[in-house]
């Protein structure tokens, strides 16, 4: 695999800050190892991974789990979310307009739109089961991509790109479809995850990189570096913790709405190296090994022990957990996750289980959850089957 261009000034000469191989279920086909880089001459930060456009494609038509996920960012029912989206754009944009969601999920921010009066709006997305989810709701979405955008030259208002630029391997190339799908003065609304606030906004071990498929780690400076290379003119930006399910947890979010514009001398910004990207990022990864440390202390108490583990939630933490700590080396009676395609997987050659084996588990064993953002409802069901071992909690 050929070394990844710096996407934002396109640089070859760029630095390995911090390599890892993250483990998952087995068999599967995109390629985890996470090579996080700086890039020497405008100091980006992003992922030279062992990976390219098309088996990124493949992740997200086969090897995800986004489509039977309810979770933040997946297109699912998130109200508040919404009514916060419609207010940034509710200047630029009117009831007539056109309006796309690019890789809108499940859409329902496109139905939410529809629903208040915006009736051309439809929805884009690469993944086949989110758009037949959305299309068997009445949802208006056709299968494409930010790379194959299934628009006419300058025939839509508003382009929507929520968790979206993160993801994307060539960015000049899909930020050029937008160029062309756009119409003359018209806007694109950018959400990434804010890299300048990876720490305040920590969620578990390396949580924001240990998900093979987000590649570049935006601030507000660089994507907006980015954008003007493309002839975008910044209008807007606000920089948040956005609230998960768990009130505990909060998303990094960058939000920032971009004009089409033909001429260069509209967009002032400096095209300079910034430090600030780098420095946090340090302190990122540095608190995270302090964090991994001591997991690996608890984990080897665990092992030492022989005690009877039960470990529920194989989602982000726990692949986290075997890729950094002895986990996997523990006396596990039952791996569980309630969700049913996760269930005819297998990680270590271990199969998976529903909740309902967590009734074998006595008072001599420790149930491991690995899910932080449903902590509250695994308690409750642990309480209701009258589980009287040890709970035990990572963060």
């Amino acid at each position: 695999m050929k070394k990844r261009n710096c996407p934002i000034c396109q640089s070859l000469n760029s630095k390995l800050i911090m390599p890892v191989v993250l483990k998952n279920f087995d068999n599967i086909k995109t390629p985890l190892s996470t090579r996080v880089s700086e890039c020497l001459d405008c100091g980006f930060i992003f992922n030279d991974n062992e990976i390219d456009v098309e088996l990124l494609n493949g992740f997200y038509t086969n090897d995800n789990y986004y489509f039977v996920e309810n979770s933040f960012g997946t297109g699912g029912k998130d109200v508040s979310r919404y009514e916060m989206y419609e207010k940034i754009l509710d200047p630029y944009i009117n009831k007539q307009d056109v309006i796309v969601d690019v890789g809108c999920g499940k859409a329902q921010f496109v139905k939410y739109l529809i629903d208040q009066g915006y009736s051309n709006t439809c929805g884009v997305e690469l993944d086949k089961r989110m758009c037949q989810i959305a299309i068997g709701q009445g949802i208006p979405v056709e299968e494409g991509s930010s790379s194959k955008l299934p628009f006419g030259s300058m025939s839509v208002d508003l382009l929507v790109y929520t968790h979206v630029f993160e993801h994307l391997w060539d960015l000049d190339y899909d930020i050029e479809q937008v160029r062309g799908c756009l119409k003359d003065d018209g806007f694109i609304f950018i959400e990434v995850p804010n890299a300048m606030n990876y720490s305040s906004a920590r969620v578990f071990d390396y949580f924001w990189f240990s998900m093979p498929e987000h590649i570049n780690h935006f601030n507000e400076h660089y994507l907006e570096m980015l954008m003007v290379r493309h002839k975008f003119k910044k209008i807007m930006s606000i920089e948040t913790i956005m609230p998960y399910n768990n009130p505990l947890y909060g998303y990094p979010s960058l939000m920032m709405i971009f004009r089409k514009v033909e001429s260069d001398s509209e967009i002032i910004i400096e095209n300079k190296c910034n430090s600030k990207l780098k420095n946090c990022i340090d302190i990122y990864i540095s608190n995270e090994n302090e964090k991994v440390s001591e997991h690996q202390f608890i984990i080897k108490g665990l092992v030492d022990s022989k005690i009877k583990v039960f470990v529920w939630g194989i989602g982000i933490e726990f692949f986290s957990l075997i890729t950094f700590t002895e986990l996997l080396s523990c006396n596990i009676v039952a791996l569980i996750d309630k969700n049913l395609d996760k269930q005819n997987m297998t990680v270590g050659d271990r199969n998976i289980f529903s909740p309902e084996r967590l009734k074998q588990a006595g008072a001599d064993s420790v149930v491991l959850l690995t899910s932080v953002f449903n902590e509250e409802q695994m308690r409750k069901y642990l309480k209701e089957i009258s589980f009287n071992g040890r709970i035990l909690v990572l963060n």
